[in-house]
């Protein structure tokens, strides 16, 4: 099990009116996970994306979304964390780390039992991706997450950066063509 996978704990106030408890740990349990490893591969920082989803649920127990955006809406309000901070740590001066973390959250879990060659290129293929990756604008690289990692739609990537469909459409297409032709350099 990855890291990406560890629950956090989140205090719930069963008096508000907005949303009870119940449908708030529903969500959580749903759609936690994924905002975790998302939240991590912006922030690159453990504890950080952790205040970040928690965030993210505590704006939705206050005041939810329209149910069909729900799921694009938390990878909005987790983005925009996520630029808070490293706005925070410009200002104070903290060093922003620029170096590119590929493996961030992208680990899969394994077949049970595969058979040992198979599992072993498909380890190979996955590291070469990942080394591939970093070669890409943080851009691109953040949309790849938002659709393969997350599994969003265009329309819900383009809810949660703020970019057009059309602009995702192409930017995606953009960021797959540069790895396959990265990935066919190295065969």
């Amino acid at each position: 099990m990855t890291q990406c996978l560890q629950p956090i704990a989140m205090p719930l106030d069963e008096e508000n009116p907005r949303m009870d408890a119940a449908a708030l740990q529903s969500l959580m349990a749903a759609h936690q996970a994924e905002l975790l490893c998302y939240a991590r591969s912006l922030v690159r920082d453990e504890e950080e994306a952790r205040d970040i989803v928690q965030e993210a649920f505590l704006r939705l127990w206050k005041k939810p979304p329209r149910p069909e955006s729900l799921r694009a809406w938390l990878y909005q309000v987790c983005r925009s964390q996520a630029m808070d901070y490293w706005r925070r740590q410009k200002r104070r001066g903290s060093p922003v780390e620029t170096e590119n973390d590929p493996a961030f959250c992208w680990e899969r879990q394994p077949d049970p039992e595969p058979h040992p060659g198979e599992a072993l290129a498909q380890k190979d293929a996955e590291g070469n991706l990942l080394d591939q990756l970093a070669f890409l604008p943080e851009r691109q690289q953040e949309l790849l997450r938002l659709k393969f990692q997350a599994g969003l739609s265009y329309k819900e990537i383009a809810e949660t950066t703020g970019l057009s469909v059309s602009n995702v459409g192409f930017l995606l297409h953009t960021a797959v063509a540069a790895l396959r032709q990265r990935l066919h350099a190295i065969r």
